[in-house]
């Protein structure tokens, strides 16, 4: 009796710890608002996937096809540029193709090359200046560095906390529609600049400001 009476028990927590789970709310970034007043809307797919985002009277379309994604930028109604991106099967951008106004007879190529998902090398052609070669430096997961021409520009991070939306390396990354560094920490960032953030009471991101210049942007999310 004392068995059946256990067994009932534990399947009546378990039920309970189902309801709870799926009782928790999920949040997406939906706007970011600069002290000017200019704000940025964001707008998904049925799957959870960026496909518009809407800034004053420019506007960026996402559209995805198997590894692929193409951005296409309008700047009051015209096409400005194209970005088409391949991913690799982790998920980060392999080859960036960018051409430029409505023809796309001026383009640059990226090529990332990647130890695991850890970008280490990106080679930029265009059609008549010569490559340009970026390589990378990273440390626990984080990229610390980036070489161009022999000079180093270094970045940090709150080692502390983890990347989040609303991270200002992640986030530009995501508006961008593709993704190539995938760092561990919340970017705190380089030289000459710093930034710091403000977090709502369950720990998102409210708002990133610099020291001297105050608020950048602050978040608005909507959960379900």
């Amino acid at each position: 009796m004392q068995k059946i009476l256990l067994i009932l028990l534990l399947a009546a927590a378990l039920a309970a710890c189902k309801k709870n789970h799926d009782k928790q709310f999920s949040c997406r970034l939906t706007a970011l608002h600069a002290p000017s007043g200019l704000a940025t809307f964001l707008s998904y797919n049925n799957e959870g996937k960026l496909v518009l985002e809407e800034s004053g009277r420019s506007i960026n379309t996402y559209t995805y096809e198997g590894a692929s994604v193409t951005i296409t930028t309008y700047d009051t109604g015209l096409i400005s540029r194209k970005t088409i991106v391949l991913n690799n099967t982790a998920g980060l951008a392999a080859n960036v193709r960018v051409e430029f106004g409505s023809d796309g007879a001026n383009w640059s190529n990226t090529y990332h090359e990647y130890e695991g998902d850890e970008v280490i090398r990106s080679i930029t052609t265009f059609p008549s200046n010569p490559p340009d070669t970026v390589t990378y430096l990273w440390s626990g997961h984080n990229l610390v560095g980036q070489v161009r021409d022999g000079d180093t520009t270094r970045f940090e991070y709150y080692t502390d906390k983890p990347r989040q939306d609303g991270d200002y390396l992640y986030l530009s990354q995501f508006l961008s529609g593709y993704e190539v560094y995938r760092t561990k920490n919340l970017f705190k960032g380089y030289v000459g600049a710093t930034f710091i953030y403000d977090f709502t009471s369950d720990g998102k991101i409210a708002a990133l400001k610099v020291p001297t210049l105050g608020t950048i942007y602050s978040c608005e999310y909507q959960c379900k």
